[in-house]
């Protein structure tokens, strides 16, 4: 998936109200905006089109959806950059790594970048190649004083 595709806004169904499955929703399913004519984003379905003040204004029906939850290992980003510091140590605000493994533990998932270096999602999003060059150009930049 790309990094658009991936931060996509999105929405789960975690409860249902009667006429629900009229507009197309049902328990569990995971509701992805789409990019409209109008230049917004909202989900079309049933000649009727949500926008996420739809979604946002009932939480007890509709949960916000992180980037990563509800994913596949498979659609996971090859980079990442980190958003967050989680620790004192590991990845700083800025870094933008390439992953080596991700790991479903329950339903979360983490980067795997060793032994006791792994990273919480929420601190990181999704990068592309052409970010990570970038990034290691300017840090051989700085590390060589120009």
């Amino acid at each position: 998936m790309t990094k658009d595709e991936l931060l996509t806004l999105r929405y789960k169904v975690i409860n249902i109200w009667p006429d629900m499955s009229n507009y197309g929703h049902y328990q569990g399913q995971v509701i992805t905006m789409a990019k409209l004519k109008d230049g917004g984003i909202g989900w079309p379905t049933n000649n009727v089109t949500f926008y996420p003040a739809h979604f946002d204004n009932f939480p007890h029906l509709f949960e916000p959806l992180p980037w990563w939850k509800e994913r596949k290992v498979e659609d996971m980003p090859e980079y990442v950059k980190s958003i967050k510091q989680e620790y004192d140590y590991g990845l700083k605000v800025g870094e933008i790594i390439k992953v080596k493994e991700w790991l479903r533990i329950s339903k979360t998932m983490y980067v795997i970048q060793g032994p006791n270096r792994e990273y919480h999602p929420d601190c990181l999003i999704p990068a592309t190649e052409a970010d990570y060059n970038t990034y290691l150009q300017t840090t051989n930049q700085l590390n060589n004083g120009q």
